[in-house]
């Protein structure tokens, strides 16, 4: 089943749903996938990844 996700107002990942999930490639995206915690889920990853959407953000 395709799925859609992302930040608001912006061009939003599209496709199945596992593709997006398991290999996303907007920062966004990527940065919400990280947050959900799981085996091996590692919270500094969390960190690392909300920074670089902070940094990319702020270079538009």
């Amino acid at each position: 089943m395709p799925v859609g996700c992302g930040e608001p107002r912006a061009r939003r990942p599209h496709g199945a749903c596992d593709d997006v999930l398991r290999r996303p490639e907007h920062p966004y995206t990527r940065m919400l996938v990280s947050s959900v915690p799981g085996p091996g889920w590692e919270p500094s990853e969390v960190v690392r990844l909300r920074a670089e959407f902070a940094r990319a953000g702020e270079a538009q």
